[in-house]
């Protein structure tokens, strides 16, 4: 497992040198969420904030035009969403053509099967609406995490199995051609004999 410990060390310094910053590095999302009976006040910038209400399910706050929107779920997890995480702060519309107006996000959504998505989501003064979601983790073994990477416009997504060891690393970028976020690479840990 010492080879995984250098590949970790090896993404997270890839992640602070091409541009990824160390706020971003603390999000996380737990499988095995509880209740929160707390509200908690995230700012993501430009305004915006994300409220978590009991449940880990969070609603986007825009304080500059008094707006509130309720975080959409992805289709796979209607009815069964188990809580939400977000990964970045809110960023500059993907495609660089369009206006300042527009930002976009990532989250994460955990299932009651204990699979996990992937969702970009874009907010437009008075509209938030998601772009696509990808299952990024199944039968999750502890905990996984979302590192953005600014430099690549990517996300770093990595499962910690039981005994706090990386089980596998995997990077998704948002595709303009298909309008899908799409996996670019893996690595797994190989499995003792």
């Amino acid at each position: 497992m010492k080879k995984w410990n250098y590949i970790l060390a090896g993404v997270l310094s890839s992640t602070l040198i091409f541009g990824g910053t160390p706020g971003f590095a603390k999000n996380k999302t737990e499988t095995n969420q509880g209740t929160n009976s707390m509200s908690t006040d995230k700012p993501i910038g430009h305004g915006l904030h994300l409220w978590s209400n009991p449940g880990f399910q969070y609603t986007l706050e825009d304080r500059s035009n008094g707006m509130k929107f309720p975080i959409p779920v992805p289709k796979e997890l209607e009815g069964k969403s188990k809580g939400q995480e977000p990964i970045t702060s809110a960023l500059p519309h993907l495609d660089f053509t369009s206006d300042d107006s527009k930002y976009e996000f990532y989250m994460f959504h955990t299932g009651t099967e204990r699979e996990v998505f992937l969702q970009l989501l874009q907010y437009e003064k008075g509209k938030l609406s998601s772009m696509g979601a990808i299952k990024v983790a199944e039968d999750v073994p502890n905990r996984i995490y979302g590192f953005y990477n600014d430099g690549r416009n990517s996300i770093y997504v990595l499962t910690i199995n039981k005994e706090g060891e990386l089980d596998s690393s995997a990077e998704y970028v948002w595709d303009n051609e298909t309008k899908m976020i799409i996996k670019v690479s893996e690595l797994k840990a190989s499995k003792p004999d």
